[in-house]
């Protein structure tokens, strides 16, 4: 995760911005930057509101699937900093002025020591849809926004927390371009291994966007943006 790349801007009306919803890949666009405030965003993932979105975007990703089981080289693809796994912890480690609209005391340095750390806790409704495309013979492909410096310690967290998947796919060092781009060539490379990706399942709408899958699942995260 880039987070040199979060916008944090104004603070305003947060309550449809970030609602989990389904859409074709075709559908996907990035939206204006909305402008998150932390405190908020930190409030808002521990409400009932937030689980139920969650679990919503869940339920619609296992009805994407459900029609397609038994069919041959069907995948998933799945982000994984807050869609698998909670870094609330650290992000409330790094919260300055919670009456600020910027209100983030962050570094990399710090990052890199909590992924080290390999200890953030799953989500437990996406965890359990990985689990349950597992077993269903869907093959699991992670894209993450982490640096493929942080494979051994992101791989040791989704094991510790008992996540299975087929393969981890992390950004390249030192790329430059946006995060939708990396992530959508994975996806691309994904298809040319002979895989149909039935559900790519995101907390950003860069997760999703770029095509190279049938459903998309958009996850609430009112806490930073991503282009």
């Amino acid at each position: 995760m880039v987070f040199k790349s979060f916008v944090l801007l104004i603070a305003i009306s947060l309550s449809t911005l970030s609602a989990a919803w389904a859409r074709p890949s075709n559908e996907i666009t990035i939206p204006n930057d909305p402008g998150f405030n932390l405190k908020k965003g930190l409030d808002f993932a521990s409400s009932p509101d937030n689980q139920k979105q969650v679990e919503s975007a869940v339920d619609a990703a296992k009805k994407a699937c459900e029609p397609h089981i038994g069919e041959a080289n069907l995948a998933i693809a799945v982000d994984i900093d807050e869609t698998l796994l909670d870094n609330r912890e650290e992000y409330r480690a790094h919260q300055l002025d919670e009456t600020k609209l910027d209100g983030w005391n962050w570094d990399d340095a710090s990052w890199d020591r909590w992924i080290d750390a390999a200890k953030a806790p799953s989500i437990k409704p996406v965890a359990d849809f990985v689990r349950w495309a597992k077993v269903n013979k869907i093959a699991v492909f992670l894209i993450t926004g982490r640096s493929v410096t942080q494979r051994g310690a992101t791989e040791l967290n989704l094991k510790n927390e008992n996540i299975p998947f087929d393969e981890v796919f992390l950004k390249p060092i030192n790329f430059k371009g946006r995060t939708e781009d990396f992530k959508t060539d994975y996806r691309r490379l994904i298809e040319t291994r002979g895989y149909t990706i039935i559900c790519n399942i995101g907390d950003q709408e860069s997760d999703l966007y770029g095509l190279h899958s049938a459903d998309c699942e958009k996850l609430p995260d009112q806490m930073y943006f991503i282009k």
